[in-house]
């Protein structure tokens, strides 16, 4: 969710190895179009979490609960092209380098989510029921608890990106164009099955299949696959009207795998229905992101600066709901949802600007590939 972009210049390679302490400033590289994604997502992510204020729940409520896959997706695609840009420059990829530079950005916003969440389920009585997540979260592991604290309920996909970090890098740093194709179809079959076999046993799927590490790694993949076919064959959507009819179809695809694919409600209908449906949203998010890039749309400024804050947006706003609807003299949907929204986007800009920044300043100085500027 925290990811940015770098171009690969690989008539700088000679040079680059030999001193490798050189950075890049001149040929920075930035797609606000990304950013404008990522808001999307965590807009999408902000109205399933938030339906509950709703009086009715529609299927295009459950809809977008499916944002969080458009993130997952997002995070593969752009940590594959920074990785394989950084392999052409200087011929590896430094695995010390890319962790510090994930911990700098996830981590300190993402224990700070975690303490505000410790303090607020301290506060309202929830803690001892909470401890065992807290403990799988600080783990890294907190897809896998049984139960989730309301306050930081989102963090639990962290874990899961952080488990596809382990794993990616090094089969990137290891594995050759052809090897990483083979990497990525492999995890998908391996996907499939795993969410053949929930299906099979008609799992529930909002609070087992959902957030099954295995089941989600598609998304991962899906986005991985697409970051390989860019690296060397440019975007598969290059027909203006492909890319309108993949963008307008996208939100049909995803209701016909609520609806008929059994995601996010009740108990999998059939092992063939839960496989095609997880299948078709991972589709339709690589779709997504290789027609904004195939052809990308001017993204007005305040919307490239909302994707960027986005992380803090992410972290911020289960906090920010739930004591919106304790304490906030609101009481309709459409008053009470604008002013959590707007709060939350206060308090990931308070966020941004004088806690991440410096977390921000100090990645940089192990970035191999430049990517975005802080202040974008």
């Amino acid at each position: 969710m925290a990811v940015d972009s770098a171009p690969a210049h690989t008539s700088r390679q000679a040079s680059f190895q030999a001193q490798p302490n050189r950075r890049d400033h001149a040929q920075r590289f930035y797609r606000p179009e990304l950013d404008a994604v990522r808001f999307v997502a965590f807009l999408l992510v902000f109205l399933h979490h938030t339906s509950s204020q709703f009086v009715w729940r529609s299927p295009l409520i459950q809809v977008t609960g499916l944002g969080l896959c458009l993130f997952f997706a997002l995070s593969a695609y752009l940590i594959t092209t920074l990785l394989l840009r950084e392999k052409a420059q200087t011929g590896t990829v430094s695995l010390r380098d890319f962790y510090i530079r994930r911990i700098l950005r996830i981590w300190p916003l993402y224990f700070l989510g975690l303490a505000v969440g410790l303090l607020l389920d301290w506060r309202y009585g929830f803690f001892p029921t909470d401890r065992s997540w807290y403990i799988a979260a600080a783990l890294l592991v907190g897809n896998f608890a049984v139960y989730m604290p309301s306050f930081v309920l989102p963090l639990w996909s962290i874990s899961l990106e952080e488990q596809f970090y382990l794993l990616w890098p090094g089969l990137t740093r290891r594995l050759s164009h052809t090897g990483l194709l083979i990497a990525c179809l492999a995890l998908t079959i391996c996907s499939w099955i795993a969410t053949g076999i929930y299906g099979h046993l008609h799992a529930d799927t909002a609070n087992r299949v959902w957030f099954s590490s295995l089941v989600q790694m598609q998304m991962f993949t899906a986005g991985a696959l697409l970051a390989l076919r860019h690296d060397r064959q440019g975007c598969l959507l290059q027909n203006r009207a492909l890319r309108i009819v993949a963008l307008l179809l996208t939100p049909c695809i995803w209701l016909a795998a609520i609806r008929f694919g059994g995601i996010k409600g009740g108990y999998a209908p059939g092992a063939l229905q839960l496989i095609v449906g997880y299948a078709a949203v991972a589709l339709t998010c690589a779709l997504i992101l290789d027609a904004l890039t195939a052809a990308p749309p001017r993204i007005p400024a305040f919307l490239a600066y909302l994707g960027r804050i986005s992380f803090g947006l992410y972290v911020f706003h289960s906090p920010v709901f739930l004591l919106g609807k304790r304490y906030l003299p609101l009481h309709r949907p459409w008053t009470l949802l604008p002013a959590e929204l707007c709060l939350t986007i206060a308090a990931a800009a308070l966020s941004y600007r004088f806690f991440e920044t410096p977390f921000l300043r100090l990645k940089q100085r192990f970035e191999i590939v430049r990517s975005r500027p802080i202040n974008a």
